[in-house]
Protein backbone atom coordinates (compact mmCIF):
# COMPACT_ATOMS: atom_id res chain seq x y z
CA UNK A 1 0.00 0.00 0.00
CA UNK A 2 1.38 3.06 -1.24
CA UNK A 3 0.43 6.75 -0.94
CA UNK A 4 1.67 10.16 -2.36
CA UNK A 5 0.72 12.78 -0.65
CA UNK A 6 1.94 16.80 -0.24
CA UNK A 7 1.06 20.46 -0.54
CA UNK A 8 -1.12 19.61 -4.21
CA UNK A 9 -3.77 17.39 -1.52
CA UNK A 10 -3.29 19.42 1.60
CA UNK A 11 -1.50 16.25 2.91
CA UNK A 12 -4.30 14.51 2.83
CA UNK A 13 -3.18 10.74 2.16
CA UNK A 14 -5.79 10.80 -0.86
CA UNK A 15 -3.91 9.33 -3.68
CA UNK A 16 -3.32 5.61 -4.07
CA UNK A 17 -0.32 4.30 -6.03
CA UNK A 18 -0.45 1.60 -8.64
CA UNK A 19 1.96 -1.32 -8.87
CA UNK A 20 2.84 -1.63 -12.58
CA UNK A 21 2.85 -5.33 -12.42
CA UNK A 22 6.49 -5.30 -14.97
CA UNK A 23 8.28 -3.15 -13.50
CA UNK A 24 7.63 -3.13 -9.99
CA UNK A 25 7.53 0.31 -9.92
CA UNK A 26 4.62 2.22 -8.24
CA UNK A 27 3.01 5.04 -10.01
CA UNK A 28 0.00 7.72 -10.44
CA UNK A 29 -0.54 10.13 -12.56
CA UNK A 30 -1.48 13.64 -10.67
CA UNK A 31 -2.40 16.86 -12.07
CA UNK A 32 0.05 19.55 -10.37
CA UNK A 33 -0.09 23.44 -10.19
CA UNK A 34 2.16 25.19 -12.52
CA UNK A 35 4.84 27.78 -10.85
CA UNK A 36 4.72 26.57 -7.54
CA UNK A 37 6.84 24.21 -5.30
CA UNK A 38 5.84 20.54 -5.35
CA UNK A 39 6.55 19.29 -1.36
CA UNK A 40 5.53 15.78 -0.79
CA UNK A 41 6.20 12.63 1.05
CA UNK A 42 5.17 8.63 0.50
CA UNK A 43 2.66 6.83 3.18
CA UNK A 44 4.23 2.99 2.41
CA UNK A 45 2.24 0.56 4.33
CA UNK A 46 1.47 3.43 6.80
CA UNK A 47 4.73 4.81 7.37
CA UNK A 48 6.25 7.87 6.29
CA UNK A 49 8.67 8.10 3.72
CA UNK A 50 10.80 10.24 1.69
CA UNK A 51 12.74 8.88 -1.49
CA UNK A 52 16.28 9.03 -0.78
CA UNK A 53 17.56 9.79 -4.40
CA UNK A 54 15.64 12.29 -5.15
CA UNK A 55 15.90 16.12 -3.77
CA UNK A 56 14.75 16.68 -0.03
CA UNK A 57 14.33 20.05 2.43
CA UNK A 58 13.33 20.72 6.09
CA UNK A 59 10.25 22.41 6.92
CA UNK A 60 9.64 24.83 9.34
CA UNK A 61 7.97 21.77 11.74
CA UNK A 62 11.52 19.85 10.80
CA UNK A 63 9.89 17.27 8.77
CA UNK A 64 12.00 16.58 5.69
CA UNK A 65 10.21 16.52 2.74
CA UNK A 66 10.83 15.38 -1.08
CA UNK A 67 10.80 18.26 -2.85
Amino acid sequence: NVIITGNFDNWEKKIQMDKDPLTNIFISRILLPINQKIIYKFVVDGIWQNDPMLPEEIDMQGNKNNV
